[in-house]
């Protein structure tokens, strides 16, 4: 993987990542609920994960422009991709 983000604030907020690797693929984990917003085509789609016992994985094929999310702690996590070559 070619990129990570991470929202894993003090005080119990929770955690979610985002690992992109070359493809442009996104593989979201979560450890709680959590609602990401992806850019496909110019369009934006929710993604809603829920891990109430554990982590929970999602993979997204489809080449994306931007990952983002809101942690619990309100924190705004993003991912914007550089311009398609």
């Amino acid at each position: 993987m070619s990129d990570r983000l991470r929202c894993n604030a003090p005080g119990g907020c929770g955690r979610w990542v985002v690992e992109i690797d070359r493809k442009r693929r996104a593989v979201l984990s979560v450890s709680y609920r959590t609602t990401f917003r992806v850019l496909r085509g110019g369009e934006w789609s929710r993604i809603v994960l829920d891990s109430p016992n554990g982590r929970s994985l999602a993979d997204l094929p489809v080449e994306c422009d931007a990952v983002e999310a809101d942690c619990r702690c309100g924190q705004r996590l993003a991912h914007h991709f550089p311009p398609h070559t």
